[in-house]
């Protein structure tokens, strides 16, 4: 009986510290519904004031001199584009206020690109041959951030891209890899500049949100290769 003592103290200790992983993985996920909540009840307060404008500017557009239309076109533009990112971002808190889900990568891509057609005609797609490790997130905004790092990695050149996903002790990794021709340096800041204003802000703030790691290096036969990487969460 004294032998098993060890294992059983063993035992013990795992339980307790699974029970505390658990308690501290709920508190996370309460903190997360009350920041999901809010953040959905400015996405639809900031949506009414923009198409407030959009219609406001529609309506000037009628009683203007016609050299003021293009700014006007501007501003309905520019409006539009923010609704349509303010409901992602109600979509992506929503779904956060509710639970925070592992979310698989290679079917988050597989579907982005069966969903967008025309950034999938530029795509070559390699799924990990083995399962990768989930993702800790909201599927919708794993999206969302793989279709902008493509949309940046593609640029408003022609080069086709070619696209990997891997895992390796833990970690997950998203290889974006780019033929084009640079005249310059490349870099993160410079990558994500090839979006609009918004588009950015989105794209980065996704990426902070999923706890991703951005890097941009030149590939060796030229173009560049993007590695985004998710490293294994350690209990804390």
């Amino acid at each position: 009986m004294d032998a098993s003592l060890p294992d059983l103290r063993r035992r013990l200790e795992e339980e307790t510290k699974r029970r505390e992983a658990a308690e501290r993985e709920r508190d996370e996920f309460a903190g997360f519904a009350l920041a999901g909540q809010a953040a959905v009840g400015l996405a639809h307060e900031l949506n009414n004031l923009l198409n407030t404008v959009v219609l406001q500017a529609s309506v000037l557009q009628l009683q203007v001199d016609a050299k003021f239309h293009p700014a006007l076109d501007i501003i309905r533009r520019q409006a539009n584009q923010s609704t349509g990112l303010l409901r992602t971002l109600a979509q992506v808190s929503s779904e956060r206020a509710k639970s925070y889900y592992p979310v698989d990568l290679n079917r988050a891509i597989q579907e982005l690109l069966g969903e967008q057609p025309a950034l999938a005609a530029r795509v070559h797609w390699v799924a990990s041959g083995q399962p990768l490790p989930c993702l800790r997130g909201v599927y919708s905004a794993v999206k969302q951030m793989v279709r902008l790092l493509l949309s940046a990695a593609a640029g408003d050149t022609l080069s086709a891209l070619r696209v990997r996903t891997c895992g390796e002790n833990g970690d997950v990794q998203l290889l974006i890899e780019s033929g084009e021709s640079l005249t310059a340096p490349i870099d993160g800041a410079v990558l994500w500049g090839r979006l609009g204003d918004l588009e950015q802000l989105a794209g980065q703030s996704l990426l902070r949100q999923l706890d991703g790691t951005l890097r941009v290096a030149p590939r060796a036969g030229g173009g560049f290769l993007l590695r985004i990487t998710w490293k294994k969460r350690e209990e804390r």
